[in-house]
């Protein structure tokens, strides 16, 4: 999704509220998180201003830092990601590469990213780099949508309302549309969710109506960010199959069952710059079978 990136992400606003935040929990972790955000901060402005050199030159380590506080919601890291993503994407001071914008909107949209997921679904839906999964594309178009991103509440409403990849709901499909308007911008999105829910509300019953009001009016967004808080949500059945299944079996005989668990736990829940003691630490009273 081109354009400029301000239009895309409420990074500046997320920031002053990263910052306030920061500054609570301690002056060692607030130093570390402000130089974060300063970083994204520079890179954003250097994104709109067309300096792609620049931003790349920023965003990448960024986006590859991996220390016990990347891992946090605080948004930073998975921002640069999705950045990257989009300059790969689009070619903006690099030669454009599906692969590799791929790889950066993954690994934001694992961080609960919403414009990461969005774009990535878009590129499920055409096919471009990943396989081609409907499915997929609307799952991860449903979590941006549910975090409050726009466009994709625009593309929830859009399949809802045509029925093509999703059974058409026009309840479903008039909460979408009109969740989406509170955030898409003047441009053809905007017009074409306003016509469908003009017609939409021509064609459904007066109960359907109010029932569609009450979902628009019932809505709260809901955060993906918050759960990569450390540490994960384990399931209490977990067993090591269940780890071997979900993150491969290639760990050496030689490193034991349990510092293979470790490793795998790690893998499984996509969060791999968390150290391997703190996996270990967090499994070591859990009897795998």
């Amino acid at each position: 999704m081109p354009g400029k990136f301000s239009r895309a992400i409420t990074g500046r606003c997320r920031l002053g509220f990263i910052l306030l935040v920061i500054a609570v929990i301690c002056s060692a972790e607030a130093l570390r998180h402000s130089a974060q955000a300063d970083e994204l901060q520079s890179g954003i402005a250097a994104y709109d201003r067309g300096d792609y050199a620049r931003a790349l030159k920023i965003f990448t380590p960024l986006a590859k830092r991996c220390d016990k506080y990347a891992e946090s919601h605080f948004g930073a890291i998975a921002d640069a990601q999705y950045i990257l993503g989009q300059m790969y994407w689009a070619g903006l001071g690099v030669p454009k590469d599906y692969d590799e914008a791929a790889k950066w909107y993954q690994r934001a949209a694992d961080r609960g990213q919403a414009e990461a997921q969005a774009a990535l679904a878009d590129m499920y839906l055409h096919g471009q780099s990943v396989p081609r999964g409907t499915e997929k594309a609307v799952e991860l178009y449903r979590k941006a949508a549910n975090q409050g991103m726009a466009f994709a509440q625009y593309q929830m409403g859009t399949m809802h309302y045509e029925g093509a990849i999703v059974a058409k709901d026009p309840v479903q499909a008039y909460l979408w549309f009109s969740l989406a308007l509170t955030g898409l911008k003047p441009g053809v999105f905007r017009d074409d969710a306003t016509k469908a829910l003009h017609h939409l509300a021509r064609q459904m019953s007066s109960d359907q109506l109010s029932e569609a009001e009450r979902l628009v009016d019932a809505w709260v967004p809901l955060s993906e960010l918050a759960e990569t808080l450390w540490p994960p949500r384990i399931p209490p059945d977990l067993t090591f199959e269940d780890l071997k299944a979900d993150a491969g079996e290639d760990c050496a005989e030689s490193e034991g069952r349990d510092t293979c668990a470790c490793e795998w736990a790690r893998r499984a829940t996509k969060m791999p710059c968390i150290p391997i003691e703190s996996w270990c630490e967090l499994l070591k009273e859990r009897d795998f079978q």
